[in-house]
């Protein structure tokens, strides 16, 4: 996937505040703008108040779509005394979804995701209200992260879902004594985006067991200044050298990895991405109580149990000594396997996987090795 992008925005907003005492509107800070130059997209927050209420607060929850953007950071405008922010990384760790049980549907990175900041405009020891006509409160800024391929382009909107007892978790703006004013609340706005801007190609990532290695191409036009890589949307390693095209993990984690490889530009900047994914295992697959790995429980696994603790003998799959799954081989493991072949009556059997092969269901320092 090239994460190079060239952003459009098409907005529409409520004419007119009917018969409303304000509004708040979400501002884009260009119409168009190039993710790939390292650009930013700001949805500024802008109150309009021609009435003159007297406003103590406010705040905005906002849909987005996290396949494609990630939230940087909300920056508030010199009117708020105090703001809280929440939703994905950074800024907290986000909401629980209505329809997603006890899963924090709202800060997954996946589908929609919401972001949110709630302000006063009381500073310590004030009680001065805001009064004026209109103003800035802030800016949420967001980061492009792929292509989008709807073709009508993704919406980010006010959020409008309510399922929380503590929390009424829509935008709105609040008097001087925290009552809700009937503003009117944005309204949504659509994104498109095209592939523009050199990238790396032909990105792979193969897993080698210990460690794993990634290839690209470099971009058949344009200038930069070498590669930054990330893994699982984590800076690994910035590499500032034009001509290097490959790069070893050393250190990778389990289950599902994403790599991304990005150009960067003169002045820090950061220009588009090409990625490649792989799913690592947590092991090789063995079977409980084999300890020796000759595919059968017998004698000979809980002598070779007993060989590794006092004698130190290699042992090239631990976990399959571990026949408790406790995490820790010691003098039980050994008991374990002597009780399920000679221990009258119903045998106790070794911990999974067993009877048949499999990978360790459980976290430990504990080691297999194919």
């Amino acid at each position: 996937m090239r994460h190079c992008l060239s952003l459009i925005l098409v907005l529409s907003f409520t004419s007119g505040l009917l018969a409303q005492e304000g509004a708040l509107q979400l501002l884009p800070s260009a119409s168009e703008l190039s993710a790939c130059s390292g650009e930013t997209l700001q949805v500024s927050v802008k109150l309009d108040n021609p009435v003159r209420k007297n406003i103590g607060g406010y705040q905005v929850f906002l849909r987005f779509p996290a396949r494609y953007f990630e939230v940087v950071r909300y920056e508030p405008a010199a009117l708020s005394a105090f703001v809280a922010t929440a939703g994905p990384a950074p800024l907290g760790n986000g909401y629980r979804s209505c329809s997603t049980g006890t899963s924090d549907g709202w800060s997954d990175l996946a589908g929609e995701d919401v972001v949110s900041v709630v302000a006063t405009f009381f500073g310590e020891g004030s009680s001065q209200a805001f009064q004026g006509e209109s103003a800035t409160l802030g800016s949420f800024v967001f980061r492009p992260r792929g292509e989008v391929t709807e073709s009508q382009g993704v919406l980010f909107s006010p959020n409008q879902e309510v399922c929380h007892a503590h929390l009424d978790e829509v935008t709105r703006v609040f008097d001087a004594q925290g009552k809700p004013l009937s503003f009117v609340a944005p309204s949504t706005f659509r994104v498109s985006v095209k592939v523009a801007g050199p990238a790396p190609r032909n990105l792979s990532c193969v897993d080698a067991g210990d460690k794993v290695n990634l290839a690209w191409s470099p971009p058949l036009s344009g200038q930069y200044t070498g590669y930054r890589i990330y893994r699982n949307s984590e800076v690994l390693i910035s590499l500032p050298i034009p001509g290097i095209t490959s790069y070893a993990d050393a250190d990778p984690p389990q289950g599902t990895i994403l790599y991304e490889v990005a150009l960067l530009l003169q002045g820090g900047l950061e220009g588009c991405r090409d990625s490649c994914s792989v799913e690592r295992s947590a092991g090789a697959l063995f079977v409980r109580g084999d300890a020796n790995r000759d595919g059968e429980i017998d004698l000979g696994d809980a002598v070779a149990i007993l060989n590794h603790l006092f004698r130190g003998s290699p042992m090239s799959c631990e976990d399959a000594g571990d026949f408790d799954d406790s995490g820790v081989l010691d003098l039980t493991d050994s008991v374990g396997v002597l009780n399920y072949l000679f221990k009258p009556g119903e045998k106790p059997a070794p911990s999974p996987p067993f009877p048949g092969e499999g990978n360790d269901p459980t976290a430990d320092e504990l080691t297999c090795k194919a």
